[in-house]
């Protein structure tokens, strides 16, 4: 036993001694540049142009390290050119930690690496020439494939791979490194300078910090950028866990194909990938975009196999307008002038490889707020969706009224643009949606409108608007339509209903007309055949009804007025307007053109009615309304009888468009008939009175006439009579 251990310890000391020596003799006698010529002929014999300017050190212990310095790859061209460089190299390795059979690397220096690759007008990079030709015969392949066969049969026989040895890194270094690449052919440069890369103590299944920075800059496409990134590590591939923990990235980029020509990015966020669990996730607290903060937290579960993300996404208020002004997008002149000053977003969000969903949705876009949900199947593209609107001033984003422009409008109105379609007709046909839209309160053309339901569903080309209603002024209006694009010319169907709708605010603010008042009852039916604007009303068909009840003509009272034409006004007290208890009628369009027969208004004492055309397409009208005295205006009023039941019409003409224009006026021709037909009747009454007079005087003298005659008669039957018994007496007188 003693001589064994004896032994032993002479093996170790040998070795000690051994290594001690082989430590000096190195360090203190040994000269690596004087395999320069060696390493520089090797290097030209395998095709490789290499230049070494600089020193070769190695150092043996506490750890084994080669520095290079001043390296440099040519090109085989007569020129030499130099194709990489780097002004260091140095690599360091932990002595005593090989003995456990681990690698500990104490550095990493890489200094001032410089490489240009430029591809040539015919295609051809300038590293190519370093590339040697195959020269792979069927001995090489046919060695190859037995080769292949016995790594085959030594795979079989060890199934597991072995194991990696430890590695740890005490730090990396990458300085002021530089690229470019050049490609004649598509007159392109990109170029990456300035690249510094920092790490310590890398080492798998621990974190460890890394640093990054670099420019760069290209030309076709144009861009100019910096980047600077920060994080932390993690790497465990026993438990195939990669993490990257506190990123923070720093981007600004300039560039024409960027809108507004500059771009700034930052990201400070964790992001975590699990491959044994299958999932992954990054929470970015921060995520800058231009002055925009963005927070999103995400995390994808069954990441290989069908992915399923869920997360949540915030964007924090920002200045809209200020945003789309940085990226060259004009807006236009808004009445608001702080319009589009206050934008936020929040949302939760999921999809899959099924389906995508958004939850939760929270838009407020100055004073306006909106919630919602959407969600669309993958397979067949069905999007439902639901939005709640608490209010909206669209007035606040329409640009202002200038009466200086609304006059030249008028005068010079503008060259219309070449016309287009109106709806997209193939994107339609596409459409498999079903959305929901709620608006609490909307505020346009200072029309103040409430309690907007909105439901609409698309699906094979055919759109229905089953739901389109609102309160407004004390009334409320529902409408449905429904939109086909299958035919070509597509059709339009449209249904529409009024209830109680009070007309006066609304004449004020359209037409700035206030002398009307009522609540309006309609009821409309229409459809067209078209995708162009010009021929939408052109080819409009289909009927309304309306009934205007309990309103009133403010600031006059026809029947007052006419009474004081026609007769004698009594001193009873008027009412300053014409009160009507109803305004109906009902307008029948073809293509596009209204006519109108039967439009009646009940007022006391009057009777109005009206018929006329309203054509569309030329946004024209024409209408008469007339008036007629009624026998309930006897008790205040006294009127010729020949003016009763005789229509005095008034005619109304003109542009409903731009610029609006009406107007009207007694229609003469109407009232040379009226006046007509009253002289007419007059005569007639005359005439009629004379022949009843002469008719009176004839029948009285023919009564006196048969009055003479029959007494006439009387006397003559009475003297007959008397001489008749005279005669008879004589012959009596006679016999005796």
């Amino acid at each position: 036993m003693r001589l064994i251990l004896k032994t032993l310890l002479y093996l170790v000391g040998f070795i000690v001694v051994l290594l001690a020596g082989i430590a000096i003799y190195l360090t203190q006698f040994f000269d690596a540049n004087q395999y320069k010529p060696q390493i520089l002929e090797a290097a030209e014999s395998a095709g490789v142009p290499l230049e070494i300017n600089g020193e070769l050190n190695v150092t043996v212990f506490p750890r084994i390290g080669l520095n290079i310095n001043e390296v440099a790859v040519k090109l085989p061209d007569e020129a030499k050119t130099t194709l990489a460089s780097v002004n260091q190299v140095a690599v360091f390795v932990k002595v005593m930690p090989l003995f456990s059979g681990s690698v500990e690397v104490d550095r990493v220096i890489v200094d001032k690496l410089e490489a240009d690759l430029v591809v040539d007008k015919s295609g051809v990079g300038n590293w190519q020439a370093l590339i040697p030709e195959s020269t792979e015969t069927a001995t090489d392949a046919d060695s190859k494939t037995d080769t292949a066969a016995s790594d085959s049969s030594a795979d079989n026989a060890e199934s597991s791979p072995a194991a990696l040895p430890a590695i740890a890194i005490g730090g990396i270094d990458i300085t002021n490194a530089r690229l470019s690449f050049t490609d004649q052919q598509q007159d392109m440069r990109f170029a990456v300078k300035e690249l510094n890369f920092t790490s310590d103590n890398v080492q798998l299944g621990e974190s460890f910090p890394i640093e990054f920075s670099t420019q760069v800059s290209s030309s076709n496409p144009q861009l100019d950028a910096t980047l600077q990134l920060s994080a932390r590590v993690l790497a465990d591939l026993d438990k195939q866990l990669f993490r990257l923990n506190s990123l923070d990235l720093q981007l600004n980029a300039n560039s024409p194909l960027i809108p507004g020509n500059k771009a700034q990015l930052t990201v400070q966020a964790d992001a975590e990938a699990n491959l044994q669990q299958d999932m992954a996730r990054f929470n970015a607290s921060k995520i800058g975009v231009n002055g925009i903060n963005i927070a999103l937290n995400t995390q994808v579960n069954k990441l290989t196999t069908a992915p399923a993300v869920k997360g949540d996404l915030k964007i924090s208020q920002f200045n809209l307008k200020e945003t789309l002004a940085q990226l060259e997008i004009a807006l236009p002149e808004m009445a608001r002038k702080d319009a589009m000053n206050a934008l936020a977003l929040s949302a939760n969000f999921e999809a899959s490889t099924e389906a995508a969903a958004i939850k939760d949705l929270l838009i407020t876009l100055d004073d306006t707020t909106i919630k919602g949900a959407a969600s669309v199947q993958l397979a067949n593209q069905a999007i439902v969706a639901q939005l709640d609107i608490d209010k909206l001033n669209a007035d606040s984003y329409l640009p202002p009224v200038k009466e200086e422009e609304a006059a030249a409008e008028e005068t010079a109105p503008a060259e219309p643009a070449p016309e287009t379609d109106l709806l997209p007709v193939e994107l339609i046909k596409t459409l498999n949606a079903d959305a929901k839209i709620n608006l609490n309160q909307l505020t346009i053309k200072k029309l103040d409108i409430s309690d907007i339901q909105l439901a609409v569903t698309a699906k094979d080309g055919v759109v229905d608007l089953s739901k389109a209603n609102a309160k407004l002024y004390d009334g409320s209006i529902t409408n449905t339509a429904r939109l086909d694009v299958r035919p070509t010319p597509l059709t339009i169907s449209f249904k529409h209903a009024t209830s109680g709708v009070q007309i006066t605010p609304i004449l004020a603010q359209m037409v700035e007309f206030e002398d009307v008042t009522g609540a309006v009852n309609a009821s409309a039916n229409f459809t067209t055949k078209t995708n162009r604007v010009s021929t939408l009303m052109s080819n409009l068909n289909g009927k309304v009804d309306f009934d205007i009840r309990n309103g009133a003509f403010l600031g006059t009272n026809l029947a007052k007025e006419m009474c004081s034409a026609l007769g004698d006004a009594k001193s009873a007290q008027w009412s300053p307007n014409t009160n009507f208890t109803s305004l109906k009628g009902s307008m029948v369009f073809k293509n596009g053109v209204g006519q109108n027969k039967d439009m009646t208004i009940a007022t006391p004492g009057i009777l109005l009615t009206g018929y006329g055309n309203l054509n569309l397409p030329k946004e024209t009208f024409a209408y008469n309304m007339g008036a007629q005295i009624t026998d309930a205006n006897d008790k205040v009023c006294t009127v010729k009888s020949n003016f009763k039941a005789v229509r005095w019409p008034v005619a109304c003409k003109g542009s409903y468009g731009t610029p609006f224009d009406i107007n009207c006026g007694l229609d003469s021709s109407a009232i040379g008939d009226t006046i007509a037909k009253i002289a007419e009747a007059e005569a007639k009454a005359a005439l009629d009175a004379e022949k009843a007079r002469l008719k009176a005087e004839a029948d009285a003298e023919k009564a006196r006439l048969e009055a003479e005659a029959k007494a006439k008669l009387e006397a003559e039957k009475a003297a007959a009579r008397k001489k008749a018994e005279e005669a008879a007496k004589k012959k009596l007188k006679s016999l005796f």
